[in-house]
């Protein structure tokens, strides 16, 4: 897969147990901010999890970005393995976030 203008990321053996019988089962994308070149998207691929986005950053007060995420509430754990990421900037970053 090769998309220019954007950061990929593969994502395995993703889990997310929540203490709340409520939490969803279902992930969703997201772009989040001003600074999306192009939107982002998700997908399930032989076996794995791709991720494609682009934004400015993730610091500071202005997160710019593209993620996957599972909404949830309780106490959760989360567990992956980042087995490749290619960035088209410095800066880029791949991982588990936990937002509220």
């Amino acid at each position: 897969i090769e998309i220019p203008d954007q950061c990929l990321s593969i994502l395995d053996g993703i889990r997310v147990v929540s203490s709340s019988s409520s939490s969803s089962k279902n992930f969703y994308g997201l772009d989040i901010g001003s600074g999306i070149a192009s939107a982002g998207n998700f997908f399930f691929d032989s076996g794995s999890w791709v991720v494609l986005g682009t934004g400015v950053d993730i610091w500071g007060n202005s997160d710019s970005f593209h993620y996957m995420y599972m909404p949830t509430t309780g106490d959760i754990t989360i567990s992956m393995f980042v087995s490749s990421f290619t960035a088209n900037h410095p800066w880029a970053k791949a991982g588990p976030m936990i937002r509220a």
